[in-house]
C-alpha cells in the first residue's frame, strides 16, 4: 500500500465530502460521527483510493480508465460529489480548489492509460 501526501489528500477531500453530504441529508450525524450508509461509504472509498494500482501517481478517478469502484458505489459517490461539491468552496475552499486544480490541469501519464483490449485465444 502506499501512503503518499496525494492518497492521504484524496482521502482527506472525500472524507470531507461525505461528511457535508450526511449533514446535508440528516442522516443523524452526531458529533463527526457519520451515519453507518455513508460510514460504509467512507470505508469503501478509503479503501479504493489505497488500493490503486495507479499510485503513486495517481490522477482523478473520473478520469481514470479503470472503474475499481462497483456499479452501486460509484452512483453514490457520483451523489456525494452532486450534493456536496458546490458546499465544498465555503466549508473547505483550499480542498475544493486544490482537487479542481487537479481535476482540469494535471497531466498524468500512468492515470490516463487506454483501456484493455480483450484478447482471442483461439
Amino acid at each position: 500500500m502506499y501512503y503518499t501526501a496525494e492518497s492521504q489528500r484524496e482521502q482527506k477531500t472525500i472524507s470531507v465530502m461525505i461528511q457535508i453530504c450526511c449533514k446535508q441529508k440528516e442522516h443523524r450525524m452526531n458529533d463527526g460521527v457519520l451515519c453507518t450508509s455513508c460510514q460504509a461509504l467512507l470505508d469503501y472509498a478509503v479503501l479504493r483510493i489505497e488500493k490503486c494500482p495507479f499510485q503513486p501517481n495517481k490522477g482523478p478517478c473520473e478520469s481514470c480508465s479503470v472503474h475499481c469502484y462497483n456499479k452501486e458505489m460509484r452512483m453514490a459517490i457520483k451523489k456525494v460529489m452532486v450534493c456536496a461539491g458546490p458546499l465544498m468552496v465555503m466549508a473547505h475552499p483550499l480542498l475544493a480548489l486544490r482537487h479542481l486544480l487537479l481535476k482540469y490541469f494535471r497531466v498524468n501519464k500512468m492515470a490516463c492509460l487506454p483501456k484493455r483490449r480483450k484478447v482471442n485465444s483461439y
